[in-house]
């Protein structure tokens, strides 16, 4: 009885997203979405404007891959409490972070917009 009980649960459990299916998603409809896929890269600031977020990520076989992002008024910025900006700020917005700066930039790869963006702390080189 346990054992048909528990195949039952197994089989009536679904997969994917009920998300309306339509045109394709814009940034101004991002709340309607139950299910967003995101991608996310620490990398070194190089960039940031009202307009766009460029980061420059340094892979672990030296190699550079440069993201430009569109900026979006709903970004959410953060700090990490590891980091100068987060122990100075609680609050932060698009003008305290300056290029140079160690970040996580969260995006939607589908339409190409920023959703958050947060300092981190310098990761440490391991030796080979």
């Amino acid at each position: 009885m346990v054992t048909t009980l528990f195949l039952m649960t197994l089989l009536a459990q679904g997969s994917g997203s009920s998300g309306s299916v339509g045109p394709s998603p814009s940034a101004a409809g991002l709340e309607d979405k139950p299910f967003i896929v995101t991608k996310s890269v620490d990398a070194t600031l190089v960039e940031i404007t009202p307009n766009v977020i460029v980061v420059k990520e340094v892979g672990k076989n030296g190699k550079e891959k440069v993201y430009e992002i569109r900026y979006n008024s709903k970004v959410q910025f953060s700090a990490d409490k590891k980091t100068e900006l987060g122990q100075a700020k609680r609050k932060l917005n698009l003008e305290d972070f300056k290029p140079g700066q160690f970040v996580r930039l969260t995006w939607i790869p589908d339409i190409g917009v920023a959703v958050a963006l947060k300092a981190i702390p310098q990761k440490q080189s391991r030796p080979a």
